[in-house]
């Protein structure tokens, strides 16, 4: 198992056609740019002057909060009632530093984003309204999350960071794996969570985002937990029709299927120097499709001069649906248990097993289904 560009679009509508969002050129002076482009920002009288950028390797998230505005009521805003255009561009500039940085694409740094991703916030937040530049953000995040877990399985700090999007990995973790998963209200979304655009509506991934309560401190056990898990403990497609339509009867953002497509795409995804595998083909089963083997051999290695900023954009884009469909990988049928027990006798005689004590009864963590999952 494991996310694929399904869950992104599924549980964050992030559009996956488009550009990579590969390396960029920083220049040197990057910090004293950033601080002359926002030296104009209309600011409330209280505040008084802005403050200098401290010395980092990017943008400082306690910096870039000094041009936050208000979004929700419970947040103080920053910006002046009457502000001009180049203020309001500023400050959604700062607060896409802050959404790429702390949330899409977090780094071992823990208070600064990548400097690589200023020019993307610039670029949008300069655009006009029907010219707003288009990245393939899903698959960004994807090769984030996937470079971030590889990097996690070999750090023994414990003030190491995991790098990344660690949203994406907590709400696919929700929708499959009954462990560690968080109390929430499993009614239909309501009207207030819908815009007055198809794309401004609630993802799948929604459903999670206000936890009534979380477990906390509980490692151990949910690694005992993980260890004994069997095949129906997992909810394998979580994303079937019956449970959008039960979740959200009034639809979901077009986001989370304009791009569907591409789910099976074997496509190299990019994220700024980072060049990671899509295999869709050897987690079939969350598709609903029958698992193929023998598995095909080992992933290619992307080789280092690969990397290069040319090469980079210039053979491993995910430019556009047209191009990534011409590697999609096509399935053999449908998902069966008869298929699945001979996938097990193939692959169980090639990997090693251990064997775990498994009980019966869960307490409270069985009771997973295809489907949607109703409160007790």
């Amino acid at each position: 198992m494991t996310p694929t560009l399904q869950d992104v679009s599924y549980l964050l509508g992030l559009p996956i056609a488009g550009e990579a969002v590969g390396p960029r050129v920083i220049g040197r002076t990057w910090m004293e740019d950033l601080e002359v482009r926002f030296a104009a920002f209309d600011c409330l009288d209280h505040l008084g002057a802005l403050e200098a950028h401290p010395s980092t390797r990017g943008p400082s998230k306690k910096w870039l909060l000094q041009f936050q505005i208000r979004c929700l009521t419970y947040l103080a805003t920053n910006l002046h009632p009457d502000a001009d255009d180049e203020s309001v561009s500023r400050s959604f500039e700062a607060y896409l530093l802050w959404l790429f940085g702390f949330i899409m694409f977090k780094n071992g740094h823990g208070n600064t984003v990548d400097k690589i991703l200023m020019p993307y916030a610039r670029e949008i937040a300069d655009a006009d309204d029907d010219q707003v530049p288009t990245w393939s953000w899903g698959s960004a995040v994807l090769a984030a999350t996937y470079r971030g877990l590889c990097d996690a399985c070999i750090k023994d700090d414990d003030r190491a960071r995991f790098q990344g999007c660690a949203l994406l990995r907590q709400l696919w973790s929700y929708e499959r794996l009954a462990v560690g998963r968080p109390i929430v209200d499993h009614r239909p979304y309501e009207l207030q969570y819908y815009g007055d655009l198809e794309d401004d509506r609630p993802t799948m991934g929604t459903l999670w985002v206000c936890p009534r309560e979380q477990a906390r401190r509980t490692y151990t056990n949910f690694v005992a937990e993980l260890d004994r898990l069997k095949a129906d403990d997992v909810v394998w497609e979580p994303y079937s029709p019956q449970t959008v339509v039960t979740r959200a009867p009034y639809g979901l953002s077009s986001w989370c299927t304009s791009n569907s497509g591409l789910w099976l795409t074997k496509t190299y995804l990019v994220y700024d120097i980072y060049v990671e595998a899509h295999c869709p083909d050897r987690v079939m089963r969350q598709f609903g499709y029958q698992q193929p083997f023998p598995v095909l051999r080992a992933l290619d290695r992307i080789s280092r001069g690969d990397h290069r900023y040319f090469t980079i954009h210039k053979i491993l884009d995910l430019k556009s649906k047209d191009e990534a469909d011409e590697d999609v990988f096509e399935p053999i049928g449908d998902h069966t248990d008869e298929w699945y027990q001979h996938f097990l006798t193939w692959y169980q005689a090639r990997a090693r097993i251990r064997i775990t004590y498994a009980e019966t009864r869960r307490g409270g963590t069985r009771g997973n289904v295809d489907g949607y999952i109703c409160p007790p």
